[in-house]
């Protein structure tokens, strides 16, 4: 049985917010029934028919990891500050809408999202362990940490986001103070020894493979053999300092590019989109720069003066992702139905649902839903047509031209997830906020 004491994580993720909370201020960021009773347009109708659904206990901060055929799972009670706390994972057949396992329960609190690294799952805990859970059935067969005592593993273990290759696990342990930087991590998976009891300890020290004099807070992206990273710039809202976006070999560990970026923060959760030759940022700004080389394609710097005259399109803090399709990108961001009002700015530049030309970074549309909060949810595009599935509803829109097609008001979502697509089905959660329940629904899209 694991247990632990989190004030101090506590205390981490305090400075954490304190770091961001000058772009939280701007942004603001509001509830759905914020602002009173304010009558909104009517808008067409969508009704969903869903294939599946499947009830979970999926209460959790960490977000699901999508691996081919199957979507993993944190499910727990949401107890953060409690003994009674526990978690466990949950693997879920997107054919079927079947658990394919659920793991034993675990009495902690994950600390990050799950990994799968060759044909196991991991995920580490706030006991300063990692876990190694088999992918055949959610057995636990490895428990591994990190330095000698849990105080000294969990200055060594990740906060948030695990990425993995076929062998190793990286990530970033992000930390507040200036004078203790973390740098990217690697752990070689090749080093667990499966022979020994479950249940005993390992101890296994991790490699800071790059930039241990920077701090990451964004969730690094694996893609052709490279790991991309963006570190945190300090200095960004004194508009000094840079962000640096660097390429590095998976394998040989030797940095394949660097760039240094000073209109990125690197405060962003998911902003890193790698795809056909190009690595994509939606950070405070946007920017598409060349997988070889790091050259950029394009880069479009713009700050909060911006909104006087044009819609931004850096992404958001919570972001789930963004999604491409026929060279066009897809993803929501901070701003909600109240930015332009506070700031005094045009309401016609106000959107938090964009889609933009992946080529050039041009604008081809954006949408701002009536009384929406801010979204980080990840648009899905199936069939020419955009499915957001935003806090209160999900919204279809024709993915070329932007036409609202219909509003499905039944739904209810955290608004920051990044969903699944799977055989021509979209998957999602619609929660239940009395229950503290979500249910995981499948609708076919193609």
């Amino acid at each position: 049985m694991l247990t632990t004491d989190l004030e101090d994580e506590g205390k981490m993720r305090i400075k954490i917010m304190t770091a961001i909370l000058p772009l939280l201020i701007i942004l603001s960021c509001v509830s759905p029934a914020d602002g009173g009773d304010i009558e909104a347009p009517e808008e067409p109708a969508f009704n969903i028919q869903p294939v599946w659904k499947l009830d979970t206990e999926y209460g959790t901060t960490s977000q699901p990891l999508q691996d081919g055929r199957y979507l993993y799972i944190v499910e727990s009670n949401s107890v953060y500050h409690d003994e009674a706390a526990w978690f466990r994972i949950a693997k879920v057949d997107l054919e079927s809408g079947a658990f394919a396992w659920r793991s034993p329960v675990i009495w902690d609190r994950e600390r990050t999202s799950p990994a799968v690294c060759g044909g196991r799952v991991f995920i580490q805990t706030y006991a300063g362990v990692m876990l190694a859970l088999s992918n055949e059935d959610g057995s636990l067969i490895a428990t591994i940490r990190f330095a000698s005592t849990p105080e000294e593993s969990k200055m060594h273990g990740a906060d948030f986001h695990l990425v993995a290759d076929e062998s190793a696990i990286f990530w970033a342990h992000w930390d507040a103070d200036p004078a203790n930087p973390r740098g990217l991590a690697r752990f070689d998976t090749s080093l667990i020894d499966y022979s020994r009891n479950p249940s005993d300890i390992q101890t296994i020290a991790v490699e800071i493979v790059w930039g241990g004099e920077y701090s990451i807070l964004t969730r690094p992206v694996i893609a052709d053999g490279a790991i991309y990273v963006l570190t945190y710039n300090r200095e960004y809202w004194d508009r000094s300092g840079y962000s640096i976006l660097a390429a590095i070999d998976c394998d040989t560990l030797v940095e394949r590019w660097r760039r240094n970026i000073p209109f990125f923060q690197g405060s962003f959760s998911h902003p890193i989109l790698v795809s056909e030759g190009s690595v994509i940022i939606a950070d405070q700004s946007l920017a598409c720069y060349r997988t070889q080389d790091g050259t950029p394609r394009y880069e479009i710097p713009q700050d909060e003066s911006n909104l006087l005259y044009e819609v931004l399109l850096g992404g958001a803090y919570s972001g789930a992702g963004i999604f491409y399709y026929n060279d066009k990108l897809y993803y929501t961001k901070s701003s909600h139905y109240k930015t332009a009002e506070m700031n005094g700015t045009p309401e016609k530049f106000n959107k938090n649902i964009l889609c933009v030309d992946a080529s050039t970074g041009r604008l081809l549309w954006g949408d701002m839903p009536p009384q929406s909060p801010s979204l980080g949810t990840r648009p899905i595009v199936a069939a020419g047509k955009v499915y957001v599935v935003a806090y209160d509803q999900l919204r279809v829109y024709d993915a070329e031209t932007g036409k609202l097609l219909g509003v499905d008001m039944t739904i209810r979502n955290g608004g920051n997830e990044p969903n699944a697509l799977y055989n021509g089905k979209l998957i999602f959660f619609d929660r239940d906020i009395k229950a503290r329940k979500k249910t995981l629904t499948a609708i076919q899209v193609e």
